[in-house]
């Protein structure tokens, strides 16, 4: 499961065997926050695509990283990016 951790990222668990894994990963730094309402729902979106398309955790991760740090940035949808200036975001931080 993921913990959001606000501006600083997410964490989410993993059974591995018998242990449970713990992973950070690390938030998109966002200048000029106008408005954090929103965020929470936008995350999960990112969630579930991150998921849906990739069906890996870590992306999962960073995709609903990127969409919550996104939706700081205004009050409306024009704060969303195509799918390419996503990624390129994600690239950009992430390193990939």
């Amino acid at each position: 499961f993921y913990v959001t951790l606000d501006a600083k990222g997410c964490v989410f668990y993993n059974k591995k065997g018998d242990q449970i894994e713990k992973t950070f990963v690390k938030s998109i730094y966002m200048e000029n926050v106008v408005d954090t309402t929103g965020c929470g729902d936008s995350f999960a979106g990112g969630l579930a695509y991150g998921f849906a398309v990739y069906g890996d955790p870590v992306k999962a991760a960073e995709y609903a990283n990127a969409l919550g740090a996104l939706r700081t940035q205004g009050k409306t949808f024009d704060v969303f990016r195509s799918k390419a200036e996503t990624d390129a975001l994600i690239a950009e931080y992430y390193g990939e």
